[in-house]
C-alpha cells in the first residue's frame, strides 16, 4: 500500500489522507481547515496538488470515506468531481444536512451511499470495516482497511486526562476492537490529533494479537 497524507500530518483539521494500492485508490476524510474563515473561498483551501491532478485526469479516486460529521473531515467532500462515490454512516449524514442549515460555512454537500458499522464492504481491491469510534461527534467511526495482505487501521478518539492501560483495554473490548482486529498478523495505525503520551499509550495494545 501507498498512503498520502496531503492535509493534516503537522496540523489538527482539514485531514485528507489518500491510500492505494494494486490500482485502486481512495481517500479517507476531506476536511475544512479549522482555520477557514467563511469570507474565504472555499477553492483557496483545497489541497491543490490533489485536486488539480483531479482535474486533470491524472488521478482516479475510487472511493472517499468520511469518518464522522465534522466540517474539518467533511468539509470540501463537495468539491470533489460528481462521479466519485463517498461513503459516511447514516446518521453523520443526517447531521452534515441539520448542520448545513445553520452553519455559516455553506460548503456543499456530496451524495453519499452509507456504510453499516462492522460490515465489510468493497472499494476496488480495498475491504473496508468500519468501527465505531469515542469521539465528539455522534455515528464516528475507524476504519480497518485491508489489501493485498496489509492492513491499516485509520481512527480519531477523543481522549483526555490520565488512564492507565486497563482503561484502554477495557475500551477495546466495549467497542469490540478485537473482534475487529482479530487475527490480523499486522495492522499499521494512523490517528489524528492525539497527544505523543496518548499514542504511547494506544501502542501498547495488542488489539491485533
Amino acid at each position: 500500500m501507498k498512503l498520502i497524507i496531503h492535509r493534516g500530518a503537522h496540523k489538527v483539521g482539514g485531514s485528507c489522507v489518500e491510500i492505494s494500492c494494486g490500482g485502486s485508490t481512495i481517500l479517507v476524510d476531506i476536511g475544512l481547515p479549522l482555520d477557514f474563515d467563511s469570507d474565504e473561498s472555499i477553492e483557496s483551501c483545497l489541497p491543490q496538488s490533489l485536486f488539480h491532478t483531479l482535474r486533470q485526469g491524472g488521478k482516479l479516486i475510487d472511493g472517499v470515506l468520511l469518518s464522522h460529521p465534522h466540517l474539518d473531515h467533511y468539509g470540501l467532500a463537495g468539491q470533489l468531481p460528481a462521479a466519485i462515490p463517498v461513503y459516511c454512516g447514516k446518521a453523520s449524514w443526517d447531521l452534515m444536512n441539520a448542520t448545513a442549515h445553520f452553519s455559516p460555512n455553506k460548503v456543499p454537500l456530496p451524495n453519499v451511499e452509507h456504510f453499516e458499522a462492522w460490515q465489510e464492504f468493497q472499494i476496488g481491491k480495498f475491504t473496508i470495516t468500519p468501527y465505531l469510534m469515542d469521539h465528539s461527534a455522534f455515528d464516528s467511526y475507524g476504519f480497518l482497511i485491508s489489501a493485498d495482505g496489509k492492513n491499516i487501521s485509520w481512527g480519531r478518539a477523543a481522549v483526555t486526562g490520565q488512564y492507565d492501560s486497563d482503561w484502554f483495554q477495557k475500551r477495546a473490548q466495549f467497542w469490540g476492537y478485537n473482534d475487529v482486529f482479530g487475527g490480523k498478523k499486522k495492522v499499521i495505525g494512523i490517528t489524528c490529533g492525539q497527544s505523543q503520551e496518548t499514542l504511547h499509550r494506544w501502542a501498547g495494545l495488542a488489539f491485533h494479537a
